[in-house]
């Protein structure tokens, strides 16, 4: 009984992902070999050739409210903000990244429950994806 419960959970949170029809096409289409291309638009956000890891990515934006998806979008001027403590705490990912001191890890996750952790790895992963588009690899 234990055992079927965990698997019935597994599949009600997995399931939503597998049911999206874009992420499904996406998967498939990543079996073949990718075009690493990249290229810029005139907004001046990245944009790639769609593969599994930059759907993804895309998939669990959508939920989010514009307001918060607008705050922690990639800025090129990020890193001249954070000029102390709590700039370098609130700072949206950067190109080129923020700097994030172990100190300010451990200063800033310990008080919140490591709440302020999660944002510090989605503002690294951020900028690591938005580095290897710039580099034209494929993102991982």
């Amino acid at each position: 009984p234990h055992r079927m419960m965990r698997k019935l959970r597994a599949a009600v949170l997995i399931a939503p992902l597998l049911l999206s029809l874009d992420v499904i096409s996406a998967f498939i289409t990543t079996q073949h070999p990718i075009n690493k291309k990249v290229f810029v638009q005139s907004d001046g956000l990245l944009r790639a050739e769609k593969n599994f890891n930059v759907e993804l990515n895309e998939f669990f934006k959508s939920p989010v409210p514009e307001n918060i998806k607008d705050y922690v979008a990639l800025r090129s001027d990020a890193s001249k903000e954070a000029t102390d403590f709590l700039k370098t705490v609130v700072s949206p990912p950067g190109d080129p990244g923020v700097p994030r001191p172990l100190s300010t890890v451990v200063f800033a996750s310990i008080p919140t429950g490591l709440v302020w952790y999660g944002y510090y790895k989605f503002c690294v992963e951020e900028e690591l994806l938005a580095m290897e588009l710039e580099a034209g690899k494929i993102p991982r």
